[in-house]
């Protein structure tokens, strides 16, 4: 233990230690602190050479006391502990390393000896190699990367020495080989030189041959064309071994690699699920606090079913707040039609106006074309004709039912959420209404208020609901504009898209009954095209908006060529009785004359 000091301001300090007395000083101290440090061994220093390690002595406390030399002073106090340093003698090192000796030597002693004990730490050792094998399988699978890894370390070793084995022995061979013919040669042109040097039958030419220096040439010119081959084998027999063993290394590198990542990964995913587990502590432990808190000994499933219980009265609330609200918004809707109504004639009124007009401005044009005459009758009484109804128009063009519904359920949601609002203005004006009283008893009041003079009116709480005639107005007036002006464009696009499908079915059972198929069902059915543009300005040309304008053009048709019929019917009455009138009757208004409308 080493007890530091460091001054800061002051005099110089000096310290004592003691493990006997509780406040050591200069009288009474076990230890003295040198260089501003105060250093204790808790060992024993004895002769007792075997317990000297591990005896300690049996004080548990240290104190320590600070003294300054004079004066006041200022100073702090570290502690660090750490192992005790014991030097042993040689012989205590050396009884230590016999003893550790006499161990595995005494139980290696006793297997040799014991027979019975050695079969049984034979059995002990195959049985471990059994685990270690059976954990590695379950681990890996029955794939032996060691053997394989082994084996192509032993091959790529060994494949070397092997190919330079066999190589030193064909170069040894043929060294022999070529020895053994050069002997016969020797012999040979020994045999040849003496049989000419008896004969005389040597030449000058024969004589250069049979020049020594010539000879070695030659015969070291052969072994280096002998040697060319087998250098070339070699250097790329070499050159593959290199390129083998790189792409070993490189794969070894990569397994490395991989077992590496596969490491950190596990890891990774270990502290994920510690994390997670963490967390749902928390989380657990916290809804047990929130929802099990009068309970003394709270269960996770108990909690949960009392927070389901809770759950399921909150739904059903909510479900009869719906239903209570709904009720609120049947009583509205005589009020929002009868408004939506006064709308609607006062468009049917412009809109008859409109036509009005524009009718006139035709016939009038049609007068100074023509001339009047009784040929135009038949024009004019078409234009009147196939001028469209204004009431059916405005009438699909109003919002329909399910939307209002919609708009008058949050027009109550909203109506009962301001409740506590209202009240709490209803309860000020209350209030003002009370001071205004009591100033009026005692017969004060502020110049210019003429609340004094006006009688009071007395209203009660405010309700959840109320009927005020005015704001439905306003609601009407302000929802029906926005519909008509395109405010609510993506509910139009959604119910399209809900009947989409029943739009194509009725464009194939058309196609069928115009084209009068045997059976109905054989007609091939037409997959729906996808809109590829949002439904608004960008989407005029899209497949489905074509079906419904196709759906339209042909309803009207079918409708216009009815309504030619009858009207060329009524043309040729018309014309014939005219013709046996005075010819007074293009001076006569059509409209007078009472012509059938569209």
């Amino acid at each position: 233990v080493v007890v530091a000091l460091k001054m800061i301001s002051g005099s110089r300090c000096t310290m004592w230690g003691s493990t006997s007395t509780e406040r050591p000083s200069v009288r009474n101290y076990d230890y003295k602190g040198k260089d501003d440090k105060l250093v204790y061994e808790h060992a024993n220093r004895g002769d007792d050479e075997e317990n000297r390690g591990s005896d300690v002595p049996s004080a548990r406390d240290l104190w320590v006391t600070v003294e300054p030399d004079g004066g006041e002073a200022a100073f702090k106090l570290s502690v660090s502990f750490g192992p005790v340093k014991i030097s042993l003698s040689r012989a205590e090192i050396a009884s230590r390393v016999q003893q550790m000796r006499r161990g595995w030597e005494t139980k290696l002693a006793e297997l040799r000896r014991d027979r019975n004990a050695r079969e049984l730490f034979d059995e002990r050792v195959r049985q471990l190699k059994e685990e270690r094998k059976q954990k590695f399988i379950e681990l890996h699978g029955t794939a032996d990367y060691v053997g394989d890894n082994m084996k192509v370390e032993e091959y790529v070793r060994e494949r070397p020495i092997k190919m330079q084995r066999l190589a030193l022995k064909n170069k040894d061979r043929q060294m022999k080989a070529e020895q053994a013919r050069e002997e016969i040669e020797k012999r040979h042109e020994a045999v040849s030189r003496s049989w000419l040097a008896k004969k005389g039958r040597l030449t000058r030419q024969a004589s250069i041959n049979l020049d020594p220096s010539f000879l070695e040439r030659q015969q070291l010119a052969k072994q280096w064309a002998m040697l060319i081959p087998s250098i070339f084998f070699i250097a790329r027999l070499e050159r593959k071994t290199k390129e083998k063993q790189q792409v070993l290394q490189t794969s070894l590198l990569e397994v490395k690699a991989a077992e590496t990542i596969r490491r950190f990964w596990l890891k990774h995913l270990a502290a994920q699920m510690q994390l997670r587990l963490n967390r749902a502590h928390h989380i657990v432990k916290t809804f047990l606090e929130t929802y099990a808190f009068n309970k003394e000994v709270p269960t996770l499933a108990g909690t949960l079913r009392s927070f389901r219980g809770h759950v399921v009265l909150i739904q059903r609330k909510f479900r009869q707040v719906v239903m209570i609200r709904q009720a609120y918004v049947t009583v509205f809707l005589p009020d929002w039609f009868r408004v939506q109504n006064k709308i609607m004639e006062s468009m049917i009124l412009t809109e008859e106006q409109k036509q009005a007009e524009q009718e006139s401005r035709a016939i009038e044009a049609l007068r100074s074309v023509e001339g009047g005459t009784k040929n135009n009758l038949i024009h004019r009484r078409t234009i009147t004709l196939e001028k469209a109804d204004p009431r059916q128009t405005i009438q699909r063009e109003m919002p329909p039912e399910r939307v209002i519904r919609d708009w008058l359920f949050e027009y109550v949601r909203q109506m009962q959420l301001s409740r506590p609002s209202r009240i709490k203005k209803w309860q000020d004006e209350m209030q003002q209404q009370a001071y205004h009283k009591d100033l009026a008893k005692f017969g004060v009041h502020e110049e210019g208020d003429d609340a004094l003079t006006k009688p009071w009116k007395v209203t009660g709480c405010p309700a959840s609901v109320y009927k005020d005639q005015a704001e439905i107005e306003s609601l009407v007036n302000t929802r029906v504009n926005e519909w008509l002006n395109g405010h609510y464009q993506h509910i139009k696009a959604n119910r399209h898209r809900l009947l989409s499908k029943t739009f194509f079915e009725w464009e194939r059972l058309n196609r069928a009954m115009k084209e009068e198929a045997p059976d109905i069902m054989s007609v091939p059915k037409r997959k729906p095209v996808k809109m590829r543009k949002a439904w608004g300005a960008g989407a005029r040309n899209s497949p489905r908006k074509q079906v419904m304008s196709a759906f339209i053009t042909e309803t009207t048709e079918m409708a216009g060529e009815a309504l030619q019929r009858n009207v060329s019917k009524r043309a040729q009455n018309t014309t014939e009785g005219a013709e046996n009138s005075d010819g007074s009757d293009s001076e006569g208004s059509p409209v007078s004359r009472g012509e059938p409308k569209a």
